[in-house]
């Protein structure tokens, strides 16, 4: 306990200075927070933890003036994303409402600090999706989703030129050459982490979520993946998707049903036929 409050108290005086362009500080001087809340297993650790993440945001982050806080944001997304699912109902709550005031400012009008970490707050989401506040999670992916699909090409090649710089894939030269190649590559690289991620839920061993999660999968590939003509982006995340479904061992007959019946709405036979093969192999057709 003592540990963690002095690691704090370093961590808010080294995050008050501003962290240069490119370069992961602030990343790996909070990495011991995830560290901690994954493998801590008493519960009033594990709400300091979440306590120092609430003090450094409120003094460093975009509720301060100040807003010095950068690559230290996904750091902070994983502490949050840890918390997911955790046996303590009260630290799961207690996390996912600092998750969903990330996703707040994400979806606030004009670009904002919380962008570049699309995907982290988006995985994030997911592993609050194996508790009891998965259809809530789910919402709040839907939500992001809402947001993702209004953003044009420009808007959509700033934020991955933002996420692979502040990620240190890429140098900041290279970053600014995204947008050249094919644009369904580019998009489906903030899209797909939602695609599979509700995928897998569907193969969650709730009916309950089984059943949101497909809503979720059909609604978000019906009004993003598929246009008048059905273009050959929509065939690739349609195999994709149903393939990783055929993983999940404890899809019941209802959402059977559902898969065939968006494939057969999009005429989509050679997924039909995978999918009643597969079925018939299980004996449930």
């Amino acid at each position: 306990m003592y540990a963690v409050d002095s690691l704090r108290q370093l961590s808010i005086k080294f995050l008050q200075k501003e962290e240069l362009g490119q370069f992961q500080f602030q990343h790996k001087f909070l990495k011991p927070y995830e560290e901690i809340m994954q493998k801590t297993s008493h519960s009033t650790t594990r709400e300091l933890v979440l306590n120092c993440m609430q003090q450094i945001i409120s003094l460093c982050g975009y509720q301060n003036a100040s807003n010095t806080l950068r690559s230290g944001w996904r750091s902070i997304i994983g502490v949050l994303a840890a918390a997911g699912g955790n046996e303590d109902s009260n630290i799961e709550m207690t996390a996912f409402k600092m998750l969903d005031e990330l996703v707040r400012e994400l979806l606030a009008e004009g670009e904002g600090p919380m962008d570049e970490f699309l995907v982290d707050i988006t995985n994030a989401l997911f592993m609050f999706a194996k508790g009891e506040l998965a259809k809530e999670s789910m919402d709040r992916i839907m939500q992001v989703s809402a947001w993702l699909a209004k953003q044009d090409e420009t808007q959509t090649n700033k934020i991955l030129r933002r996420r692979r710089s502040s990620s240190g894939r890429i140098s900041l030269d290279d970053a600014a050459a995204v947008g050249e190649g094919d644009v369904s590559d580019r998009v489906l690289e903030l899209w797909w982490p939602i695609l599979l991620g509700l995928s897998y839920c569907v193969g969650d061993s709730r009916r309950d979520v089984r059943e949101h999660a497909l809503s979720c999968l059909t609604s978000t590939v019906t009004d993003n993946f598929f246009g008048e003509e059905g273009d050959e982006r929509s065939l690739q995340v349609l195999q994709l998707i149903f393939i990783s479904q055929m993983r999940a061992s404890s899809l019941d007959l209802w959402c059977f049903r559902q898969s065939l019946r968006f494939l057969a709405a999009h005429r989509k036979c050679e997924y039909f036929i995978i999918r009643v093969r597969h079925f018939k192999e299980r004996g449930l057709v």
